[in-house]
Parts: C-alpha cells; sequence; structure tokens
C-alpha cells in the first residue's frame, strides 16, 4: 500500500499544465493548417479568372469546362467535351457568352483547341510536377459561369493510363463531375498542374497539356499511327505457356494490308525491341512510336527460335483504333489435367473447331466453332496432336477464322474475375489495337 502510494504521488497529473499546453497547440497547428495561405485565395481568384463553361450553341447545355491557355484568345478543353462540333458557345467567370470555333481536336490523345477571336486574359502557366500528398484544385464552371472549385491531393504519382497512347496521367481525388470535364486541375498558387478528363481521378499533365497545344496550335501534331495489329504483353503465365522469358509484346493478329502487314509482322510474334531499345510492356511500344511518327521504326521480333528485325513505317496515315478483341480465361473445379475432348471441344482434319461445350473453360475464353487452330504454344500443330494433348498448365492457342487471327488463352485454373461479357464470351482487357 505504502508502494503504490508513493507511485501515485511521484505520476504526473494526466493533464497537468504541461499536457494542456500540448494540446491546445496541437489544435492551433491544426487550425492553422486549415486556414488559407496569405496570397493563397489571390492566386486561386487569379487562376479562376482562366476557367472557362463550354455550351452547346443549340441547346446551350453545358458540355463541360476549359481553360484560357496563352495570351493569343486559345482556350484547350478535352476531346470528349467539344465531340465533333466546330462552334461551341465559351462563357467566363463574367458569365457573359460568347460564340467560339474548335479550331482542332485529337480524340486519340483526347485534348481540343478553341479559339475566342480575341484575347480574353492571361492563360494558366504550367506547375512543377506535384509530389504525392499536395493540394490541387479542380477549376470547373457551371453554365452561368458560376465557379465550381473541388479541392483534392495528388494520390498517385505520374503514370501511362492507356497503354496505347505516350501520355502522362496525374492521380487525383479531387471531384470531377461531367461539368468539370476539360477543367484545370491546379496547385496552391494557381499554376496548372493538368486537365481533367473523362476519368475520375485522372488529368492529363500539365507538360502534355502545352506539348499537345503547341502543336495544335502550330498544325505540326500528327495523328497517332494504326498499326492494324493487336497487341498484348507477354505475362508471366504467357511467357510459361510460350517457355519464354516474361517481357516483350505478342501479336494477336494482323489486318490485311496494314502498316504491320507491310512490315512483315505475323501473328505469335513476340517483339522484343524497338530501334534497339528493350520492349517490357504493352506501353513501351507507344513511347517508341511517338518518337519515329513520320519516319521508320526499326522492330526486333522472335519467331519461334529466330530472331530478327524488321522496318515499321511510321508515315501518318490515320487514326488510332480503340477496342479490345478475344477473351479472358474463366475457372473450373482444379484437376491434373485436361484434354480438349474433356472441354467439349472437337476439330475436323484440318484443325478446325466443329463443336464446343458453352460452358467450358475453352469457350469462356473465347475458342468458338469454325476457329481453325493454327499454332499451341507458339509451335505449328495438328489434329492429332490436338487431340491427344494433355493441358497440364495455361495453353496459347492462335487460331484463324475468316481471315483473321487472333490468340486465345486457356488456363482451366485461372481465378473467376469479373468480366466485360458479350453473350456468353468476354472481352480480355489484356490486348489492345494498335
Amino acid at each position: 500500500m505504502v508502494l503504490r502510494g508513493a507511485i501515485a504521488m511521484i505520476r504526473p497529473p494526466l493533464f497537468g499544465p504541461g499536457t494542456i499546453r500540448a494540446i491546445i497547440l496541437t489544435i492551433l497547428i491544426a487550425v492553422a493548417a486549415l486556414v488559407p495561405r496569405p496570397g493563397r485565395a489571390a492566386d486561386l481568384d487569379g487562376a479562376a479568372a482562366a476557367a472557362l463553361a463550354i455550351r452547346d450553341t443549340r441547346s446551350g447545355a453545358v458540355l463541360g469546362s476549359g481553360f484560357l491557355w496563352g495570351d493569343d484568345g486559345l482556350a484547350v478543353t478535352a476531346a470528349d467535351v467539344v465531340g465533333g462540333r466546330i462552334w461551341v458557345i465559351v462563357v467566363g467567370p463574367d458569365g457573359a457568352p460568347r460564340r467560339a470555333e474548335v479550331i482542332a481536336r485529337d480524340a486519340a490523345r483526347g485534348v481540343a483547341l478553341i479559339d475566342l477571336g480575341a484575347p480574353s486574359g492571361t492563360g494558366l502557366g504550367a506547375a512543377r510536377p506535384a509530389g504525392l500528398g499536395a493540394a490541387v484544385y479542380v477549376l470547373g464552371l457551371d453554365g452561368s459561369g458560376a465557379i465550381d472549385v473541388s479541392r483534392g491531393i495528388v494520390s498517385g504519382a505520374l503514370r501511362q493510363a492507356e497503354p496505347r497512347l505516350p501520355l502522362w496521367m496525374l492521380p487525383h481525388d479531387a471531384r470531377t463531375g461531367a461539368s468539370a470535364v476539360g477543367a484545370a486541375l491546379v496547385d496552391d498558387a494557381g499554376a496548372l498542374l493538368g486537365m481533367a478528363t473523362a476519368t475520375p481521378g485522372l488529368a492529363l499533365s500539365a507538360a502534355d497539356v502545352a506539348r499537345l497545344a503547341i502543336e495544335m496550335q502550330a498544325g505540326t501534331l500528327r495523328p497517332v499511327p494504326d498499326l492494324g495489329a493487336a497487341l498484348r504483353t507477354v505475362d508471366a503465365t504467357i511467357a510459361e505457356a510460350l517457355g519464354v522469358p516474361p517481357g516483350g509484346i505478342l501479336i494477336d493478329s494482323v489486318a490485311a494490308g496494314s502498316r504491320a502487314a507491310r512490315a512483315g509482322l505475323r501473328p505469335g510474334d513476340v517483339l522484343i525491341a524497338a530501334d534497339g531499345v528493350a520492349l517490357a510492356v504493352l506501353g513501351d511500344l507507344a513511347w517508341r512510336i511517338d518518337g519515329r511518327v513520320g519516319d521508320a521504326l526499326a522492330l526486333t521480333l522472335r519467331r519461334g527460335a529466330v530472331e530478327l528485325t524488321v522496318t515499321l513505317d511510321l508515315r501518318p496515315v490515320g487514326a488510332l483504333l480503340a477496342r479490345a478483341v478475344a477473351a479472358t480465361p474463366k475457372a473450373v473445379s482444379p484437376v491434373a489435367a485436361y484434354t480438349f475432348a474433356s472441354l467439349g471441344v472437337s476439330f475436323d482434319d484440318e484443325g478446325r473447331v466443329t463443336a464446343i461445350y458453352p460452358t467450358s473453360p475453352a469457350a469462356f475464353a473465347g475458342l468458338q466453332v469454325g476457329d481453325r487452330i493454327v499454332a499451341l504454344n507458339g509451335a505449328e500443330t495438328d489434329r492429332s496432336a490436338l487431340e491427344a494433348l494433355r493441358i497440364t498448365g495455361p495453353v496459347l492457342l492462335l487460331v484463324a477464322y475468316r481471315g483473321t487471327t487472333r490468340h486465345v488463352l486457356i488456363d482451366p485454373w485461372a481465378p473467376v474475375a469479373p468480366v466485360q461479357a458479350d453473350g456468353s464470351f468476354a472481352l480480355d482487357r489484356a490486348v489492345r489495337v494498335f
């Protein structure tokens, strides 16, 4: 009892004077962090003066937002905002509407340039890249010109969101509704960090906005080349099936007469380098192509056991296709091995599928009646080899159907995952058409 009393006497009170002072100081620091720094409100007001609302000329409906670019009476917005329109109504913070011409639009890269007809203020200046957690503000306008500011933070590092496009996207968590698409994303100083896109949480980087706007204004921006090939990354699963190290880009199909076909590319080829630079994932190819638009690109590929180099002509001929093909495998109960017969697949003498059970892993992978099996795991095959095959792991089929080819990856042990279905089949998100 005496010992416990002594301890109680020397222990400081739970809320002594020092503790209370520390709590008060912590509260004051927290409150100070919430109060705008001197100049922040003025900085954001200056940036907001460059914000614009974009409206339809006929209905007056709000299409999205935009912002002044430079001092020449030009504005930048998202390509989705203006669509195929030539004229739009632009409203600034003063609420005054004006008719403006869409002078350039790149649907693939997602940027449009609008001519306001006369200088209308100072455009936004680009900021330095913002670090993770830095404050950001989306400066949108409603149809009347009222400013709508949404605050958030940088939620990730710059990344290439779409493998087909050589563009950097800045992740953030600021709210962006439909009316804020095309709006400026700025920092505390009111400097441009990026442009809000139709994908929530992603802004096209200020560096890409500047580069594209300058080239569009000068008329030097070239279309993204259409290769006419469906491609996918050689990931660990496909590499295991092919018996090669992971990395590189597998060709699923090549359109007849396309630039890929003219270069001599074939389904089943694995692209491993471009101009001597290794291609690890699908997105790497977009950057190499971007640096060679209007010229030629040397592609090194692996065709079976042979390595060779072909020349890809990149002179502009059209816009980029944007669709996905093939299928995502679906899981079944794990067993030691399968045969095509146990998967409900039968073939004719030419290796063409004559029947397939509609709910088998092969059907969910995208194999269908009429497909002719050209190659199995990168090697030519025939009916006898297909019927004798014991499937003990993922198998990669190159199939031909009505003049086109594609790859079908069958993995009966793959985990079930949500897929975007079309009838009884699904789109393979790993494939991109270049």
